[in-house]
């Protein structure tokens, strides 16, 4: 399997039809969930229209993130020239055909599509979604995991997040770790 890529946007509100992404980041892992690189990208876009757009919640949100304030700046990339960066960040990194890895990243996977259906090429049909790890393993009793501190709402935070969270359901529910690189070792297996 080649390294996974793990996508998170920031968004003007929750619609793929009617709204709009912000920022994109990426970051890479191996299988292990070892970070191998990271990246994020402002998405330009006419600020006020924007903020016409989204639902004051949103704008409170991003205005405390800080990304309100980081779009401001002139000469950010179009979202197509996004998505073409994006793509060659994970072909660079080995990450084409990955599954789409996130938490809840069916939103993520349907505003990509609506925003810059292009990116969608660089995955595959597959999502790797710690919510419903999360889930499959609340309700059959495990432990959540909870994050430290407060949910920022900025790609790449959110994502180290996301990532965190799966490594904790990994360490503490799965036997680790499940593949090696070394194909000459057998692979462990899950335990109940």
């Amino acid at each position: 399997m080649p390294n996974l890529a793990w996508i998170d946007v920031e968004t003007t509100g929750l619609s793929p039809v009617n709204d709009i992404i912000l920022e994109v980041g990426c970051i890479i892992t191996d299988i292990n969930l070892n970070e191998v690189s990271a990246d994020s990208w402002l998405v330009g876009v006419e600020r006020k229209w924007a903020l016409q757009r989204a639902d004051p919640a949103v704008v409170e949100m991003h205005t405390k993130s800080g990304l309100l304030e980081a779009l401001q700046h002139e000469n950010l990339p179009k979202p197509w020239d996004v998505a073409d960066a994006v793509a060659e960040f994970m072909s660079a990194y080995e990450a084409n055909g990955s599954p789409m890895c996130g938490s809840s990243v069916h939103f993520d996977r349907a505003m990509i599509a609506s925003n810059m259906p292009t990116l969608l090429n660089s995955f595959s049909h597959r999502n790797i979604d710690v919510s419903t790890v999360k889930g499959l393993v609340t309700s059959w009793g495990g432990d959540e995991w909870t994050q430290p501190g407060e949910k920022l709402h900025r790609a790449l935070p959110d994502l180290r997040a996301s990532i965190a969270e799966l490594q904790h359901y990994r360490r503490n529910y799965f036997i680790a770790p499940l593949r090696s690189h070394d194909t000459t070792k057998p692979k462990e297996t899950l335990i109940g």
